[in-house]
């Protein structure tokens, strides 16, 4: 996901658009990180927000700092990283993980039948979940550009039957 900030830098540059905040699934942290990391090495402030989709807030927070940190170092920079790059919210995690509740169902379905984009219930859609409460509580505004970062689980949505009638 470091090669991917780069390419979303490059791509948005191209474009003239300026983007205001990433948002992504965060589950092991993988993810938010290399995102992260990759931004911060480019020189580049877009906040990334990522939705916790397996632990609360709290246990997740050291978690994503630490890989940020390995991430950043890895690619070989030291001390870019600071704790308030991290930036997260559980608010659609319960009841847990790979469960389903009435915003995931919804952001899906949402997902589906107005854009055509499939989103999984463990993911995906819960990501994508976080992003419409954080939108409806006015964490962004109807002029900021945002990019919410698909990270696949289609396979997943047949697992959900109630969900794929």
């Amino acid at each position: 996901y470091v090669d991917c900030a780069e390419e979303l830098v490059k791509q948005v540059n191209e474009m003239g658009i300026e983007i205001d905040a990433v948002v992504c699934a965060s589950g092991s942290g993988t993810t938010h990180a290399g995102l992260v990391a990759g931004l911060k090495a480019l020189g580049n402030t877009i906040p990334v927000y990522g939705i916790c989709v397996r632990r609360d807030r709290t246990a997740h927070m050291e978690r994503v700092f630490n890989k940020s940190l390995t991430v950043a170092e890895m690619i070989g920079f030291d001390n870019i990283i600071d704790e308030d790059d991290i930036r997260l919210t559980d608010v659609t995690l319960a009841p847990g993980y790979g469960r389903l509740n009435d915003e995931v169902s919804e952001a899906i379905e949402l997902a589906a039948k107005k854009e055509g984009l499939l989103v999984d219930p463990v993911y995906t859609g819960k990501a994508l979940a976080g992003l419409i409460y954080l939108i409806r509580a006015k964490q962004f505004s109807t002029e900021q550009n945002v990019i919410f970062i698909h990270t696949g689980g289609t396979p997943a949505l047949f697992g959900y039957p109630e969900l794929v009638e």
